[in-house]
């Protein structure tokens, strides 16, 4: 199967529109499509109607559930009954925000699973530190609600990265002994080789990755594809390929058109 890795349009800053899509069966979109759900959902009801022979698949970056009047969870809600507008394109979940949602494609026995991740601040070995560091320079920290009176904090981050990582390995888990190549798309890295090496043991690393997948990779995920540290990674930890290809104003594209699982 051929995948097309994408994220961190910021649509509502750059009006980027994906120029082709070329081989790739699948599109998928590792979050921060613009900021908030009234901005990002028109660009993504455009592409799954465009490539509507493919799957368009996505997860929810930061700035993504960046909405005044609308929390967290109804976030979820919208993005989740936007897809119902479009057969083809599919809100990935972990279950954490709101209901598990993955897409199992039987024919080529490939699923995906995915969600925001979030950080869990340890990148730098000071988590308190980094947190505060990050409560003033992230967007969520002025613009994502848990509830209608209260902004999202950095301990809620941290509880909802942990939350979600344990739910999309045991997930990963039960997926490979079921015979599926796993595909896990989250938005925020997933090992320290993702951090932006323009910025690399600043506080600020510690809000885009942290280590989830370790150095000898995971037997159960094959793929990992991320967004939201706008700079170019490939690698790979053991037999678990991780890609971040952005594009974002600034950043050139295609850096790779597809990868294959």
């Amino acid at each position: 199967m051929l995948i097309l890795p994408l994220s961190d349009m910021h649509v509502d800053g750059t009006n980027y529109e994906i120029p082709s899509a070329g081989p790739a069966s699948v599109i998928v979109i590792a979050g921060d499509i613009a900021d908030g759900f009234h901005k990002a959902s028109p660009w993504l009801l455009r592409v799954a109607r465009k490539y509507h022979e493919k799957k368009v698949l996505f997860v929810l970056g930061n700035h993504c559930l960046s909405n005044l009047g609308m929390t967290i969870q109804e976030s979820y809600e919208a993005y989740l009954e936007l897809t119902e507008q479009c057969p083809n394109l599919h809100l990935l979940s972990s279950g954490v925000c709101g209901p598990r949602n993955e897409y199992l494609d039987e024919d080529a026995k490939v699923a995906f699973i995915g969600d925001t991740l979030w950080t869990n601040f340890s990148a730098n070995g000071d988590p308190e530190y980094d947190m505060r560091y990050a409560q003033r320079l992230m967007i969520e920290y002025g613009w994502v609600y848990t509830n209608p009176a209260t902004l999202l904090t950095p301990e809620v981050v941290w509880e909802m990265h942990e939350e979600m990582k344990l739910l999309l390995l045991e997930r990963a888990a039960v997926l490979k002994a079921e015979g599926y190549k796993v595909v896990m798309a989250v938005h925020h890295g997933v090992h320290p080789l993702s951090e932006n090496t323009n910025f690399m043991g600043k506080p600020s690393c510690a809000a885009y990755c942290s280590k989830v997948i370790p150095d000898e990779g995971n037997p159960n995920i094959d793929l990992v594809i991320h967004g939201h540290v706008h700079q170019f990674k490939e690698y790979f930890l053991g037999n678990t390929h991780v890609v971040h290809n952005p594009v974002c104003s600034g950043v050139p594209y295609p850096h790779k058109m597809t990868v294959e699982v």
